[in-house]
């Protein structure tokens, strides 16, 4: 009977290796997206906030200018208190001839029908001398956050509607880096993923915050006219641990995925 010959032993040595290689360089991949050698330029950038009045008035008084530094809370705007310091007057007018109403019921006996009714009428005075109050200290416009005012849109003596920007702020603690990853490039980007960017001679520690759903033509600003023409998606990447104000607004970036 005839047998059948075994490989040689170095031939089995290198099939286990090659199967126990790949099966390596699979969970590695699996497990590690593919890092970019190349880095992505993109711009910092800031959130901004527009801050405006919930009522309207006219401008009194702007207490700050572009650059300032301002803490949240802070006040930034006045609204001429005038007609809403009247309307506080008359409101507590109101609650005062109420009260005395419901007293001159009581005093008269009127009926319990008569008495609840007055009694009501306070109520409504009280409500409505509390939404004065509220209103008038809505005259005093101040900042939601603390961060930097880059732009003021109004001076004293302007109309202010309810709504309308009065100023605008950013927060340099909430600065990204926004970029724009080719197509055949977005398998290596994930949210939560860590980053690098460069910028101002150091390097700061990055977060992806946000990969675009749909795929977009660069933008215009992007240097070639050959990278204008493909599509790419857009990514943020947030800076997790600050950067002690050496990233500014405006300037350029790179950032490595990690």
């Amino acid at each position: 009977m005839a047998t059948r010959k075994r490989p040689p032993i170095p031939v089995i040595v290198l099939v286990v290796l090659a199967l126990a290689g790949g099966g390596a360089w699979w969970w590695w991949s699996s497990t590690h997206p593919a890092s970019a050698d190349q880095s992505l330029s993109g711009v910092v950038e800031t959130r901004q906030y527009q801050v405006a009045p919930v009522i309207a008035g006219r401008v009194a008084e702007v207490k700050v200018a572009e650059g300032d530094a301002v803490a949240a809370g802070q006040e930034l705007v006045v609204l001429d208190p005038a007609a809403l310091d009247l309307q506080v007057k008359q409101a507590g007018a109101g609650l005062d001839a109420a009260k005395a109403t419901l007293q001159q019921a009581k005093d008269d006996e009127d009926s319990d029908a008569e008495i609840a009714a007055a009694s009501a009428r306070v109520t409504q005075a009280e409500a409505a001398v509390s939404l004065a109050e509220v209103q008038r200290g809505w005259a005093t416009v101040t900042s939601p956050r603390a961060g930097t005012v880059v732009a003021v849109t109004t001076n004293a003596g302007q109309n202010a509607a309810p709504g309308k920007t009065l100023l605008t702020i950013t927060d340099p603690a909430d600065a990204f880096i926004r970029v724009f990853v080719p197509e055949t490039r977005l398998g290596e980007v994930k949210i939560g993923q860590a980053a690098r960017v460069s910028g101002g001679g150091q390097t700061f520690d990055g977060t992806v915050s946000f990969v675009a759903s749909e795929a977009e033509f660069t933008p215009n600003n992007v240097e070639t006219a050959e990278q204008r023409g493909k599509l790419v998606y857009e990514v943020r990447v947030t800076l997790t641990g600050g950067t002690n104000g050496v990233l500014k607004p405006g300037m350029p970036a790179d950032v490595t995925f990690s």
